[in-house]
């Protein structure tokens, strides 16, 4: 199947199939967090993107409540450029693309990157 990726003028995306979303590079650009004294919690976000044209883009937001082991992805804080299409080129739909990206996220090693925000503070 096909990897290469697409993007649209008119709306944005770069459309990709699920492997190519899997299979492009992506690097760190940002992470933010802060600290909530009266919640006993650590926030903040993430960004990576691809360094390939044209430029894949993924960012979400994370907590660290009291009490857990690791930072969580914020369930429906996802943000991403990308949307799949099938085999046809069609629009898999941002539901589909969303479930897929955070996947993707769950292969990045993003959480070094929030421990690393956090010590610097």
């Amino acid at each position: 199947m096909e990897t290469e990726l697409r993007s649209s003028f008119s709306d944005s995306y770069v459309r990709l199939h699920e492997e190519a979303l899997f299979a492009v590079a992506l690097i760190h650009l940002h992470s933010a967090c802060e600290t909530s004294a009266q919640f006993h919690t650590f926030a903040g976000y993430a960004e990576w993107a691809s360094e390939s044209e044209p430029r894949v883009s993924i960012g979400w937001d994370w907590r660290w409540r009291a009490g857990n082991d690791a930072p969580e992805v914020v369930p429906y804080s996802l943000r991403s450029n990308v949307m799949l299409v099938d085999e046809r080129g069609i629009d898999l739909g941002l539901s589909r693309t969303l479930d897929a990206v955070r996947q993707r996220i769950d292969t990045l090693p993003w959480m070094p990157e929030i421990t690393a925000c956090l010590a610097a503070r």
